[in-house]
């Protein structure tokens, strides 16, 4: 018997809602709208005036005015405030933008010191070394101008020599010219 009226309740319910998704549109909603072919779906047209209420007037309050100056001078004062932080962030932002070109200026130019000071220093080395290519150059010339010297010297003596030998060989005997010795000595040496 418990179950009876649980059953009855429930096929109740359900006949109620598929009864109502079944029934036809109340009189109240009868009018404009259109009934689609779908089941429960009905659309109803807005209407095309539109009412608007008159202006509202308000008895004017010195305490609504004072709010309003209050509240003026807030947004004001916070307009005021936003401008100055702006302003200090711009500032700030300028600042390091600044300091960020000086740094990389700094760079720039120390790069550039350093390019020079190498670019010196090579040309220092290529003028030590063409420096020291003319001094072994030099030296190169001196000793072959002495080289040569010595042996124009050694051919002026062996050339002297042959003549002074040949001069014993002509059998004169007697000093020739430059030879004064007059010690009796080989001749040719000195």
């Amino acid at each position: 018997m418990r179950n009876i009226p649980i059953r009855l309740l429930t096929a109740a319910t359900l006949t109620t809602l598929v009864a109502g998704c079944v029934v036809p549109p109340e009189p109240y909603y009868d009018g404009p709208g259109r009934v689609y072919d779908s089941p429960g779906t009905i659309v109803y047209e807005q209407p095309t005036t539109i009412y608007r209420s008159g202006p509202v007037y308000t008895v004017p309050d010195r305490r609504d005015e004072r709010a309003w100056r209050e509240h003026q001078l807030r947004e004001m004062e916070r307009m005021r405030w936003a401008r100055e932080r702006e302003r200090d962030r711009e500032r700030m932002q300028h600042d390091l933008r600044r300091a960020q070109e000086e740094r990389q200026r700094d760079q720039q130019r120390a790069q550039a010191e350093r390019m020079r000071d190498q670019q010196r220093a090579h040309a220092e080395r290529e003028r030590q070394r063409d420096q020291a290519e003319r001094q072994r150059d030099q030296q190169r010339a001196q000793a072959e101008r002495q080289r040569d010297q010595q042996r124009a010297e050694a051919e002026r003596q062996r050339q002297q020599q042959q003549r002074d030998r040949g001069g014993d060989r002509r059998g004169d005997g007697g000093p020739r010219g430059d030879d004064r010795r007059g010690d009796g000595g080989p001749r040719g040496e000195r």
